[in-house]
């Protein structure tokens, strides 16, 4: 590939992390620490086809939770849609549609209704001879709408993340049809609505998929590729590789959740949006409500991110009364070049004092980025950050 890679490293949190291609160039939008100033130009691609892989993982997992009109207003890219393309391309080639061809022949099995329409016989004493009939069979539709469509997009993914993935596509059919996206969806949501045909039902649902993820309805998202926010990408993998109870147990147990109540229509209290900490480390002895911040060059959590986890600590203090250690902590990204911070201890020292509940300072810890995605791709749990904070 002789394309330029140029790296781009992601400051806020609210930013989208991905990439899109600008003259042939690519523009990778990544997590801040992730890349070191003096690598090379093969170990940054190595670096992005793994960093390509958690942006799958962490798609598979939150685009459903996000929705389909998130996706689609947001620009998101679907990366699981294009690979899913990729597999049903290379296990089944391109769509094959079958159409049924009527011929005048005298060869093959004769279609009785269409020969006794179309057909002239010949008169005998034993009765009518028919020289030539009808006669049908099967063959592909070179036209097939569909076809033409999987070629396109698939074109587009090679075009897109094909460098990354290892995927060219070269099977370049004729295309007849307008490429317009908002086109093509509507023929292909007509399609899905005719067709009974299981595969076919598959690819056109995938096809629909993917082109609604391409539809950004922001202009200056247009040609952008985005995975998501920085900050939610950060609190996934924190909770994937640190954290130890489920988001159905987390929204059981420390969902915390107000209300507003009316003296007169107590049935229909007005709940605010509710609470829930991003991740907890729980075992026998230990209780540690971890929150994931996005914060970089030196910046920490603010008031609000403080009340938030002492809110949290109370919630958890009252449902698990017993346990010996409750602790809080945030934690924020760093890189091995920058282990120095890793030696000074921060904590937000609390001014407040609440009798019989453990209203500990809140650590600020900073994880390595690279390593928490390296566990993050291979499924690894690693509580090690927090090794200080748990009693035995």
């Amino acid at each position: 590939m002789n394309s330029k890679i140029n790296i781009i490293e992601v400051e806020n949190g609210n930013d989208k992390i991905g990439f899109n291609i600008e003259d042939n160039n690519y523009n990778i939008y990544i997590p801040k620490y992730y890349m070191k100033q003096n690598e090379n130009e093969e170990e940054s691609k190595l670096k992005i086809k793994k960093m390509f892989k958690a942006w799958n993982k962490y798609q598979k997992k939150n685009n459903s939770l996000l929705g389909k009109k998130y996706i689609k207003d947001n620009g998101i890219f679907d990366i699981n849609t294009a690979m899913l393309l990729i597999q049903d391309y290379v296990e089944n080639g391109l769509f094959i549609e079958q159409e049924k061809v009527y011929e005048n022949t005298n060869i093959g099995k004769m279609n009785f209704k269409k020969t006794l329409d179309c057909c002239t016989p010949l008169y005998t004493k034993q009765g009518p001879i028919y020289l030539k009939y009808i006669t049908n069979s099967k063959k592909e539709n070179e036209e097939s709408i569909i076809k033409q469509i999987q070629s396109l997009i698939l074109r587009d993914i090679s075009n897109n993340i094909g460098w990354i993935i290892g995927f060219a596509y070269n099977d370049i059919i004729p295309i007849k049809i307008d490429t317009n996206n908002n086109y093509l969806l509507k023929k292909l949501q007509e399609l899905r609505d005719e067709s009974f045909n299981s595969r076919k039902l598959y690819l056109i649902e995938l096809l629909i998929k993917y082109i609604e993820s391409n539809i950004a309805t922001k202009d200056e998202e247009k040609g952008k590729i985005f995975i998501g926010m920085a900050n939610l990408f950060w609190e996934d993998m924190i909770n994937e590789v640190i954290g130890n109870v489920s988001k159905v147990d987390l929204e059981k147990y420390f969902y915390v959740r107000h209300a507003y109540t009316f003296e007169n229509n107590n049935n229909n209290p007005l709940v605010l949006s509710s609470l829930m900490p991003d991740s907890v480390y729980k075992d026998e002895k230990n209780i540690i409500i971890i929150d994931s911040k996005y914060y970089i060059n030196n910046s920490l959590p603010d008031n609000n991110d403080i009340n938030k986890q002492i809110i949290y600590m109370l919630k958890a203090n009252g449902i698990f009364p017993n346990h010996a250690n409750y602790s809080n902590c945030f934690i924020l990204p760093t890189d091995s070049e920058n282990d120095e911070i890793n030696n000074e201890r921060i904590q937000a020292v609390l001014d407040l004092s609440i009798p019989n509940t453990p209203m500990n300072s809140i650590n600020v810890l900073y994880a390595n980025v690279e390593e928490l995605l390296n566990k993050y791709i291979n499924n690894e749990k690693n509580n090690e950050i927090l090794k200080d904070l748990i009693i035995n």
